[in-house]
Order: structure tokens, then C-alpha cells, then sequence
């Protein structure tokens, strides 16, 4: 006959795996939250050179290209990331916000640093993250910092480009929407052929 006190036990230990998601969540959220979340003075400054980029094409996984081409004519914010990093996943999901926010005004894009193999992965997160817009493979040399965009192997960086194709500012760690938000204004203010 089993003891009543190993059942309740085994109960506990139940209820304590079902709850260690949510105990790792909120560690992970406190974490973030201690780090500061974004950049800040002390912060390499974002580059903000507004030179052109070079025309770059990423493996987008649907129909949605994730390319220089596609993106003129509206701004761009395009975030690099990996799948195992939280300040990715914590920058995606501010993301999210501030492309539901912006509407069709602004293209969002997320490239995740993985290799062609990881596709599933990729998929998986961005459909957990809820990611509605674009997102795509990086190539070889985009992951090493030697890609089109130059080096956003640093994770997450997220790009603002604007209508014309240049880049408004390089901005590198988990950025909060109001340092983000300028960024995205200065880049929605630009007009296609006309300059700023």
C-alpha cells in the first residue's frame, strides 16, 4: 500500500516542474531588467552615417524577400539574432510591438544567424514569438561580421535603413523602443529621391 505522504510528495514535485518554466521566465526578465535593457550612455553610440548599403539578399522562409531591393522605397528595421540568445528573443518581441505599432509604414525583417540546416529551429521560434513580418537565413559570411551589411554578428544588432536604402543607425544589445524610436522616425521622415 503506498504512504499518502510519498503521493503528496510526488504531487509537489509535480507542481514544482510545471512551475519552473515560469520561475526561469521571470529570473530571465529580472535579469534583462538589471542589465538595462538597451543601450545607454555608457554604451557604444549607434552609427548614425546615412551611406548607403549594399545591396544584400537574405534566404527568406516564405514567399516575403528579406532584400535591399524589396525594402526601398519604405524605412527598414532589420533585426540579426540567433535562437538561443534571450536578449535576441527579448528584442524580437519589442519588435513585434513597434511593427504592429508602425503598420504598413515601416518593413520589419528578422535574419537569425543560423545555418541552412537550423531551418525548422528558425521557424519554430518565430512562430512561438508570434513574428509577423519577414524573416530569413543569414549567409556564411554575415554570420563571421563579413557580410553585406558589415558586422552584425554581435547579437541582436538591429538596423534602421531608410526609404533610400542608407543606413540611419546601427544599433547593437537589446534596444528599448524610445532609443529605437527615433531612429525609426528619422527614417520614416526621409523621401524617396529627395533626399531629407
Amino acid at each position: 500500500m503506498p504512504n499518502p505522504t510519498d503521493r503528496r510528495d510526488g504531487r509537489m514535485n509535480a507542481t514544482k516542474r510545471s512551475r519552473f518554466p515560469l520561475v526561469v521566465g521571470v529570473v530571465a526578465a529580472l535579469s534583462l531588467s538589471a542589465l538595462g535593457c538597451g543601450e545607454s550612455k555608457g554604451a557604444e553610440e549607434p552609427r548614425a552615417s546615412r551611406e548607403e548599403v549594399h545591396p544584400f539578399q537574405f534566404d527568406s522562409l516564405d514567399e516575403r524577400p528579406v532584400s535591399r531591393d524589396a525594402f526601398v522605397g519604405k524605412p527598414a528595421v532589420i533585426v540579426f539574432l540567433t535562437t538561443w540568445d534571450l536578449a535576441s528573443q527579448a528584442q524580437v518581441t519589442i519588435l513585434v510591438k513597434m511593427a504592429e505599432h508602425d503598420g504598413p509604414a515601416v518593413r520589419y525583417a528578422m535574419v537569425a544567424l543560423h545555418e541552412r540546416h537550423e531551418r525548422e529551429l528558425v521557424e519554430t521560434y518565430a512562430r512561438s514569438l508570434k513574428v509577423p513580418f519577414p524573416v530569413a537565413l543569414s549567409d556564411a559570411e554575415t554570420r563571421v561580421g563579413r557580410g553585406p551589411l558589415g558586422d552584425v554578428h554581435m547579437i541582436p544588432t538591429t538596423l534602421v535603413i531608410d526609404a533610400e536604402g542608407r543606413l540611419v543607425k546601427k544599433h547593437v544589445g537589446v534596444t528599448r523602443p524610445d532609443v529605437l524610436r527615433p531612429s525609426v522616425e528619422a527614417a520614416k521622415a526621409t523621401v524617396v529621391g529627395g533626399g531629407r
